[in-house]
This record gives structure tokens, C-alpha cells and sequence, in this order.
């Protein structure tokens, strides 16, 4: 009888455990990274063309670190999922990652065109940040895809696998442009 009673509880215990690390999942994607998201949109759009502050660059690369950091938790959470996301938990998740892909785009190309403008700044070290926070974010964005993708419904793998392509194209171009060698990567 207490055989019976440890196995149901362990039961309980696996399957709540799913159920919890799909909920953070989805409240990581729904909170942190759409906050984290906004902050570096932000960011980026408050630095004009030319005469920027180092303040101001050091901003992005706060947020561009912050925003790093929650896709990389956002993957260490999906990752804690033992199974496949219901066709539901994958569409509410794929929804939320469209929503921000077009600001998230446009902020990266934001940080294309202001090169010169980062260039410019009296301290010679920006670019050299930039690069380092685009590495570090198209690490945190093709990683956190990859587990996406790992988990998500069969129904939704195509338009992942299309989102993932654009990610890994829109960082290409953009890292081309601060001369990042991707390869292999």
C-alpha cells in the first residue's frame, strides 16, 4: 500500500514538474524576454545617427546583455521540459516570439546603420561591445530556437524552422557588418 502511494505521489510530482517548467517557459517568454525586448528596442531608438553619449551606447549594451541573459534562461527553462509542448503551449509560445520579431529585426538593423555613429564616440571601445553583445545574442537566440524546436508540436515546426532561418539570417547580415566570422557557429 505504500508502494502505491509513493508511486502515485512520485507521479504527481514528474508531471507537475512538466507542467510548471512549461508555465515558466511561457511566463519567461511572456514577461522577462518581452520586457527585457522593449528595454533593448528602446535603447537602440534613443541613439540617434550622430552625436550620441557614451551613456547612451552603454545602454544598449546593458540591454542587449539583459536581453541575452532572459533568452538564455528562457533556453535553460524550455530545456527543463521532459516532452513534447501540446500544439496549444507551442502556438501561445510561436505567437509570442512573432509579436517581437519585427521590433527585434528592426533593432538589429537599428544597431547596423549606427555603427558609424558608435564609431564616433570619443571611447574606441563600443564597437568592440557591440560585437561582443550581437555574438552573445545570436548564441542565446539560435540556442533557445534550437530547444523551441526541439520541444514544439509537429504542427508548428515549419513556421519555427522559418522563424529560426531568419533569426540566423538577419544576424549574418548584421554581424557581416561589424566583421563577426560566424562560421561553424
Amino acid at each position: 500500500m505504500h508502494f502505491k502511494s509513493l508511486f502515485v505521489l512520485a507521479s504527481l510530482a514528474v508531471f507537475s514538474f512538466a507542467e510548471t517548467s512549461i508555465a515558466k517557459v511561457q511566463d519567461s517568454i511572456s514577461n522577462k524576454m518581452t520586457s527585457a525586448f522593449i528595454d533593448f528596442t528602446t535603447a537602440v531608438q534613443a541613439f540617434p545617427m550622430s552625436g550620441g553619449t557614451l551613456k547612451q551606447a552603454k545602454s544598449i549594451h546593458y540591454a542587449a546583455n539583459t536581453f541575452s541573459n532572459v533568452i538564455a534562461n528562457s533556453t535553460n527553462n524550455m530545456n527543463d521540459i521532459t516532452s513534447r509542448l501540446s500544439r496549444a503551449d507551442s502556438q501561445t509560445i510561436l505567437d509570442y516570439l512573432e509579436a517581437m520579431e519585427p521590433g527585434f529585426f528592426q533593432s538589429l538593423k537599428g544597431i547596423a546603420i549606427r555603427k558609424p555613429a558608435f564609431e564616433a564616440l570619443p571611447s574606441g571601445d563600443v564597437p568592440a561591445l557591440i560585437k561582443q553583445d550581437l555574438t552573445t545574442m545570436r548564441t542565446s537566440a539560435v540556442s533557445f530556437m534550437d530547444s523551441f524546436i526541439a520541444h514544439a508540436s509537429t504542427e508548428v515546426l515549419g513556421e519555427a524552422r522559418t522563424m529560426k532561418s531568419g533569426v540566423k539570417s538577419i544576424f549574418t547580415a548584421i554581424m557581416a557588418i561589424y566583421n563577426i566570422n560566424i562560421l561553424g557557429v
